[in-house]
């Protein structure tokens, strides 16, 4: 086992290099779905104890945000991911997060995650702006939950395939 994390829905995410027996499986009451990375995208991690004797890597909240925003399906949709961004943005490291986004390589995640954090009137800063220079020409979806049309919207090359008040209306939602 290489990284814990979890979502407000109680799943538990365990990320690792090999394929495991079982995607999902039962800790205690709690469900648990492995992830497997390659190597290289497993990075941002922190040791934590569980017990007396038990030690576990937990992801830090950018790699959290930068994994949720490369599969939105793991936190149940891109409005969770939404609700994620809005809920951390006064704790979040930015330079930090726009590094791991560099290293995660993924311009989808990254073109989810400034759309969302200019969508949810997050402060923009310089490491917003140097990434907006880095999407590259893909034009992947929104939610990749969603249907595979949407608006185009190309300040962020992204299709819009999910309902943009809904999401802002739910990230300031305090569930």
């Amino acid at each position: 086992m290489h990284a814990l994390s979890s979502s407000e829905s109680g799943k538990v995410y365990v990320v690792a290099e090999k394929r495991v027996n079982s995607t999902v499986g039962k800790v205690r009451g709690k469900t648990i779905q492995f992830i497997i990375h390659h190597s290289d995208r497993i990075f941002g991690y922190r040791d934590m104890c569980i017990n007396q004797k038990d030690l576990v890597k937990v992801s830090d909240l950018e790699k959290t945000i930068v994994d949720m925003a490369s599969n939105p399906l793991y936190p149940g949709s891109i409005i969770e991911l939404g609700r994620a961004i809005f809920q951390a943005r006064n704790r979040t490291d930015y330079k930090l997060l726009f590094y791991y986004f560099a290293r995660n390589g993924n311009r989808s995640a990254l073109k989810r995650y400034l759309y969302l954090a200019d969508l949810l009137d997050l402060e923009w800063n310089s490491e917003h702006e140097q990434m907006m220079e880095e999407l590259g020409s893909s034009v992947p979806v929104l939610d990749p939950k969603g249907n595979r049309y949407g608006k185009h919207c190309g300040k962020f090359g992204l299709k819009i395939n999910a309902d943009p008040v809904f999401i802002k209306t739910e990230a300031f939602s305090s569930r």
